[in-house]
């Protein structure tokens, strides 16, 4: 298998690898074993929603047809080794194209996308990063600050995104242009995908995030992409940055359809 990071391959026993799968997995701080399969329900419930919003000619035919789930896949989860680190761990990722949800993640995508530029706490990628800060020089009592999040999708407050999300969409008033939905319609389709996070591994069926659904993140984040100019400023900043965060992690676990995650 691919390597986590290092463009190169990993030779790995089976049993080592369902070991690590296990061991991750029964982590009942972060997953939850499903008893039931829920992927018809959610397949029906998601029709329904979608039939509700063409009924209401929110959404045209061609939009329903193609937002609408017919005998889905569900998501399925693997493991990336983490040669680097001590002890091989896996980073997990779960593949959730052809769900139920994968197209209506897409949607709601290109609806919420426009809402992080220009937020002032992001960038592309790398290379801008390292444009941006190019130019900034770092005095004897300054730091630059970088912070690093453990399992970091799992560690998204769910509420709490989507209710900054909420908030940003109320005062955009752009987004007719990019949908008949109104605030209410898309913070309701998204909570309904992130409410969803299920996957498959080993024909046994588990939820993700359930540290989202019951605690509060506190003070885990990762690459944050940002520069403090002064060390006291810095928790300042990271604070201010929470809610930037917050909507892109939320953006990226329901962007189900665009990407492995």
């Amino acid at each position: 298998m691919k390597a986590d990071k290092g463009n190169c391959f990993v030779v790995l026993d089976s049993s080592d690898y369902n070991n690590k799968m296990n061991a991750l997995l029964n982590d009942r701080n972060t997953y939850e074993l499903v008893s039931k399969s829920p992927f018809r329900r959610i397949e029906r419930e998601l029709n329904n929603r979608l039939s509700t919003l063409k009924n209401q000619q929110k959404i045209c035919d061609s939009t329903y047809r193609k937002l609408r789930s017919t005998d889905a896949i569900p998501p399925a989860i693997r493991g990336s080794i983490k040669h680097h680190k001590e002890g091989n761990p896996l980073r997990p990722i779960v593949s959730s194209i052809g769900s139920a949800l994968y197209n209506t993640s897409k949607f709601l995508t290109n609806i919420l996308s426009p809402l992080q530029n220009g937020n002032g706490f992001s960038v592309p990628n790398s290379s801008k990063f390292v444009d941006e800060i190019a130019n900034i020089n770092i005095q004897d009592d300054e730091m630059m600050l970088s912070f690093d999040v453990v399992s970091h999708f799992t560690a998204i407050p769910v509420k709490k995104a989507y209710e900054y999300i909420q908030s940003k969409l109320d005062c955009d008033d752009s987004l007719c242009l990019r949908t008949n939905l109104d605030t209410t319609d898309v913070i309701s389709l998204l909570n309904f995908v992130l409410s969803n996070n299920y996957f498959v591994y080993n024909d046994s069926v588990y939820t993700a995030g359930i540290f989202c659904r019951s605690h509060s993140t506190g003070h885990n984040y990762r690459s944050l992409n940002i520069c403090p100019k002064t060390a006291k400023n810095s928790l300042d900043s990271a604070n201010r940055t929470r809610q930037a965060l917050m909507y892109i992690c939320s953006k990226n676990m329901f962007r189900l359809g665009a990407q492995l995650l």
